[in-house]
Parts: C-alpha cells; sequence; structure tokens
C-alpha cells in the first residue's frame, strides 16, 4: 500500500518551490529575499523530518537521509553564508572553496534529490 503522508510532503516541498519564486518576485531586496528564502529551506526538512518521525519513527531511512543531505549540506550552510557575510553579494562567496554559484547549483540538485526520495517513499510497497 502506498504511503500517502509522502505524496503530502511532496506537495509541501512544491509549494515550497513555489514560496521562493514568488519571495524573489515580490521582494526587491535580494538579500532579504535570500534569507526569507533560505529560512524555508531550512525549516523545511526540520518540519517534515520532525513530524515524520513523531508519528512514524525511523522506518524510512531513506527518507531521512534525502532531508539530511539536503539540510546538512546545503540549506544551512547557504543560510550561514548569507547571514555571516550580509555585505558580500552571492556571487563573491565560497563555502569549502566551492563558489556561492556552485553552491547554489548543486543545493538545485540536492533538492531534486531529497524530493526523488521522497517519491520512492511514496511508491514503494512496506
Amino acid at each position: 500500500m502506498r504511503q500517502k503522508r509522502f505524496l503530502a510532503y511532496l506537495a509541501i516541498q512544491a509549494v515550497v518551490i513555489l514560496a521562493v519564486v514568488f519571495i524573489f518576485k515580490l521582494n526587491s531586496d535580494v538579500k532579504i529575499a535570500s534569507v526569507q528564502a533560505g529560512t524555508l529551506f531550512v525549516l523545511l526538512p526540520m518540519v517534515l523530518g520532525g513530524y515524520e518521525w513523531k508519528r512514524f519513527g525511523l522506518a524510512r531511512k531513506s527518507f531521512y537521509v534525502g532531508l539530511m543531505q539536503f539540510w546538512v549540506f546545503f540549506a544551512l550552510p547557504i543560510l550561514g553564508l548569507r547571514l555571516l557575510n550580509w555585505d558580500t553579494t552571492f556571487n563573491d562567496l565560497s563555502f569549502l572553496g566551492i563558489p556561492g554559484p556552485d553552491l547554489h547549483k548543486y543545493a538545485n540538485h540536492s533538492y531534486m534529490l531529497m524530493i526523488a526520495l521522497t517519491l520512492w517513499n511514496y511508491i514503494r510497497r512496506k
């Protein structure tokens, strides 16, 4: 039987993407918009993971892998980078030698991996 909660998680992940697009369209200050978007990206894995853990435990480890790889390697570092380097443009920033634009590109791939693992948990049996 498919686990319908993962379909809800997929919908929430899609809504966050749409919200981020609107944040940048509606906010003329890119730095403020990046902090708002970054906060959404940091909160998303925390909320989904916390809800899943509280209700269902650690039964779906691949779901947590998807959340944690995005949260630890991209959401937290990118938000921290922005907050700690407020007066520097994102294109001039780097984290562990990875330039900001490349880090953002990898974060996009990481988010897609998080979505793919959520989808996997929706379609798999058991």
